[in-house]
C-alpha cells in the first residue's frame, strides 16, 4: 500500500511540474508599423518594456537586451533576460537566460509565465502601431 501511495504522489508531482513547463515561445520577424522608422520601433519597444516592468540592460542600434525580475517569497526571485532585435519593419524576441524559471535547454521548455510575459509584450507592441 505504501508503495502505491509513493508512486501516486510521485506521479502527481511530475504532472504538476509538467503543467508549469511549456515550450519556449519564439517570436521571430514579427511585423510592426510605427512612425519614425527604426528609431520609432526602438522607442515603442522601450516604452512597452517599461510599461510591463522590464529593465533595459543593454542597447545598441537594432538590438535591446532586457530583463524582467519578479520577486518570489519561496525562491527569492524569478528573472528572464531576452534580446530584442529589430529594424524599421519587424522585431524578434530571443531567450537569453533565466533564473528559477524551470528552463530546460534540451527540451526547449520553460515555466509558462515566461510565455505569458512575452505574449504580453507582443500584444502591447501590436497596440503601439
Amino acid at each position: 500500500m505504501k508503495r502505491v501511495f509513493v508512486l501516486a504522489a510521485a506521479t502527481l508531482m511530475l504532472t504538476a511540474c509538467s503543467m508549469r513547463e511549456k515550450p519556449l515561445m519564439q517570436i521571430q520577424d514579427m511585423p510592426i508599423s510605427v512612425e519614425g522608422g527604426e528609431a520609432g520601433v526602438s522607442t515603442a519597444i522601450k516604452s512597452t518594456l517599461r510599461g510591463r516592468g522590464w529593465q533595459v540592460v543593454d542597447e545598441e542600434p537594432g538590438a535591446i537586451t532586457a530583463q524582467f525580475i519578479k520577486p518570489n517569497a519561496d525562491v527569492g526571485q524569478h528573472s528572464v533576460t531576452i534580446n530584442i532585435s529589430y529594424d524599421a519593419d519587424s522585431y524578434s524576441f530571443d531567450y537569453v537566460d533565466s533564473e528559477n524559471m524551470l528552463y530546460d535547454a534540451s527540451d526547449k521548455t520553460i515555466h509558462r509565465n515566461y510565455n505569458r510575459w512575452i505574449a504580453n509584450l507582443q500584444s502591447d507592441l501590436a497596440r503601439a502601431e
